[in-house]
């Protein structure tokens, strides 16, 4: 019966003692980490001996950014991932739009522009004008030079328009500002005033404005097809001019 009792009490002490020690292993409260394991020491990447918590497995993978991967604090990002970090490939950064290289239509030069804008706009003031000269005139010749003014200087203005368009600008719908106002101060003359006064400034100094930028824009123009144009309205111009230098003067004689 002793022998019994001897060997059931030495049974409890052997429970007892595994009990105790498996006490000493179980996570204490509050810590997040079991009692007796040994901790990652401050700015290492690895754990000492012993196996790491989970916690402290999991830290080590975000990082103090929370991304994963990243390397935890006082670590380098080789320290956490084995690897040097790699530099951005040129294909992930050089994404900036390259220039056109005359792979469509050069746009023109600002003096090409310039004279088209011009060209244009001067033509519209020939119109316009020349068709005020329709209504108020009582004078055959003047009647004649201004119908001849809207008819020719309508294909001029046509064909400036298409070639601008051509080029890419948005070309004028009508006179200039100073064109629009010289055109209505002509408004308030009649008579003799009004045919000296179209044919002086409508007809002579106009044309004489313009066969000018013709001129030079024949001589300087970089674009072949604006240079050809202005080549192509001179003579027309020219007579123009003529024509109303003839009728300026017989009107001064008068």
């Amino acid at each position: 019966m002793k022998h019994t009792l001897s060997t059931l009490a030495l049974a409890l002490g052997v429970a007892m003692a595994g009990a105790a020690a498996h006490a000493q292993t179980t996570t204490t409260p509050g810590t997040g980490s079991t009692a007796g394991s040994t901790q990652t020491a401050p700015g290492a990447g690895t754990t000492g001996p012993g196996a790491s918590s989970p916690e402290a497995t999991h830290s080590g993978m975000m990082g103090a950014a929370g991304a994963p991967g990243s390397a935890a604090p006082g670590s380098s990002a080789a320290d956490a991932t084995g690897t040097t970090p790699r530099a951005a490939s040129p294909a992930a950064t050089d994404n900036q739009p390259t220039a056109r290289t005359g792979n469509g239509e050069s746009a023109l030069a600002d003096e090409d522009q310039d004279f088209l804008e011009n060209a244009i706009q001067g033509s519209h003031a020939e119109i316009v004008g020349s068709q005020l000269a329709l209504e108020k005139t009582e004078n055959s010749d003047v009647r004649a030079f201004a119908q001849m003014m809207i008819d020719d200087h309508q294909k001029m203005v046509q064909e400036a328009e298409t070639l601008a368009t051509k080029k890419g600008m948005e070309p004028p719908t009508g006179p200039s500002a100073m064109q629009t106002t010289e055109i209505t101060a002509l408004k308030a003359l009649t008579g003799g005033a009004f045919d000296a006064m179209y044919v002086n400034r409508i007809g002579v100094a106009s044309h004489e404005a313009t066969v000018e930028m013709f001129e030079q824009a024949s001589r300087e123009a970089q674009d072949p097809e604006v240079k050809a144009m202005a080549e192509k309205t001179l003579p027309k111009l020219r007579e123009h001019l003529e024509h109303a230098r003839a009728l300026n003067e017989k009107q001064e004689k008068q």
